[in-house]
């Protein structure tokens, strides 16, 4: 296949070799270009690295997450970039309609679709809607006003931005920002891309599914920043204990977007009215669910029924998709 050099898709992994192993077979010998950027100790040998398709570059770096994703720059020429996790999928076809859509519409510079859950079992899939929010915000993103963007992205906080397709300059300062305001809080580094995005450009939703999140699969954890989910944004931005830390990252961020110091009281006052749901009380049902062992548990019961076939059909008949639809996603797994 003719290598168009648009796109390159950046999948950082932690000691998942069998989800890294179906990632290459699905964009195996496609057009674009794959880096995986495997930070755990269950790595590829070299006779496996050697036998990769051309089009994926597979290394092998345990630092930080988003310190591995700048040391790659040096290696990627395309035109546009997308960070995609390990375990998740992008309909290839979707894709090329996002790429057609950021070439002719230069003041664009990133855009997404819609996402869907799916679930892999005994060779069958399901498909369940997630986000439903984001249907509710396709012209919020397109304003033309970037503080009325950023407005709307404190309010309905979406992560759509950070797994959208972007031109790959963009990408990468959202990167910079994100390796410049390392805090240790979880999902901190959503919240950077969002806002660096929501400042640069309108962003475009088509109305259309591609991205495809599993939600059958337990998510990664390991001591890496942002990964802990008993740090809150919330929390961080309640206690008294952590203001140092707030005043220091709002100042950090600020220059970093080459702000004047008066946008720290704007940004202050958008953590503290949006973020704040989630603040620490003090009774034993907060304090057991913040406790990563009790997070950890809860989570492994969800996936279990999410992973179960016959109880998602009986709980959520009205809610799932079955089979019946993203036949160019599971065709190629079948036919493996």
């Amino acid at each position: 296949m003719k290598k168009s050099n648009k796109l390159a898709i950046i999948i950082p992994s932690y000691n998942r070799k069998k989800y890294l192993i179906k990632q290459i077979s699905y964009w195996s010998n496609t057009e674009h270009k794959i880096f995986i950027l495997d930070g755990g100790t269950d790595n590829f040998s070299d006779e496996e690295i050697l036998k990769l398709p051309s089009n994926i570059k597979y290394f092998i770096d345990r630092s930080e997450i988003f310190a591995r994703i700048a040391r790659i720059k040096k290696y990627i020429s395309s035109k546009y970039t997308l960070l995609l996790c390990d375990d998740e999928f992008y309909i290839k076809s979707t894709l090329k309609k996002i790429i057609n859509f950021l070439d002719f519409n230069k003041k664009y510079l990133s855009s997404s679709s819609l996402p869907m859950g799916f679930i892999e079992a005994n060779g069958k899939f399901i498909y369940e809607d997630v986000y439903p929010e984001i249907k509710k915000i396709f012209k919020h993103p397109e304003n033309q006003q970037p503080f009325k963007r950023l407005n709307s992205y404190f309010k309905f906080q979406y992560n759509i931005y950070m797994y959208s397709i972007m031109r790959s300059n963009i990408f990468f300062q959202c990167v910079k920002l994100v390796n410049k305001c390392k805090f240790d809080v979880y999902a901190l580094q959503e919240v950077l891309f969002g806002i660096r995005l929501s400042l640069a450009s309108k962003h475009k939703i088509l109305n259309q599914v591609g991205w495809l999140r599993n939600i059958g699969n337990p998510p990664i954890r390991y001591k890496g920043i942002f990964f802990d989910p008993s740090k809150r944004i919330g929390d961080w931005w309640k206690l008294d204990k952590q203001k140092k830390s707030r005043k220091f990252f709002l100042k950090t961020l600020c220059k970093e977007l080459k702000l004047k110091n008066n946008f720290i009281l704007f940004f202050e006052k958008k953590f503290v009215e949006n973020f704040n749901a989630n603040s620490i009380k003090k009774n034993f049902m907060s304090k057991f669910f913040r406790n990563p062992k009790a997070w950890n548990l809860i989570q492994y019961l969800k996936f279990f029924f999410q992973y179960n076939m016959l109880i998602r059909k009986l709980l959520f008949r009205n809610k799932i998709y079955i089979n019946d639809q993203f036949n160019e996603f599971e065709k190629h797994f079948k036919n493996k």
